[in-house]
C-alpha cells in the first residue's frame, strides 16, 4: 500500500492528497493482496518489479465472468470463487440489489 501510494503521489495528480489520507484512515491493514513469497534471489526493494507486479493486477478484473450466472426468472445471481486460504470452493447466492 505504502509502495503504490507514494508512487502515485509523486504524480502531480488533483485531490490525491485527499485519497491518500482517507486511504491510510479507512485501510489500517493496507490493501489485500494475495502474493506467493518470491524468490530469494530476487531484490525485494524493485521499484520495477513492484510497479509490473502492481499493474498486473489492477489491469484485470477481479472476478472472472465465467463465475457469474444470472437467473433471471428469480432475480438472483449465483458466484463463486477459491479462497487463496486454503483453497477453499466459496459459493453465493444473492438477489441483483445486494450483489
Amino acid at each position: 500500500m505504502y509502495q503504490i501510494l507514494d508512487f502515485l503521489s509523486k504524480q502531480e495528480l488533483e485531490s490525491f492528497n485527499y485519497l491518500k489520507q482517507r486511504f491510510y484512515k479507512e485501510l489500517v491493514n493496507g490493501f489485500y493482496v494475495y502474493a506467493k513469497k518470491k524468490e530469494k534471489d530476487n531484490d525485494d526493494n524493485n521499484v520495477d518489479d513492484c510497479v509490473n507486479y502492481i499493474t498486473r493486477y489492477t489491469s484485470r478484473p477481479p472476478m472472472a465472468e465465467n463465475c457469474i450466472k444470472y437467473e433471471d426468472d428469480k432475480k438472483m445471481i449465483r458466484w463463486w470463487y477459491n479462497r487463496h486460504e486454503g483453497e477453499k470452493y466459496i459459493e453465493v447466492y444473492e438477489s441483483v440489489e445486494n450483489f
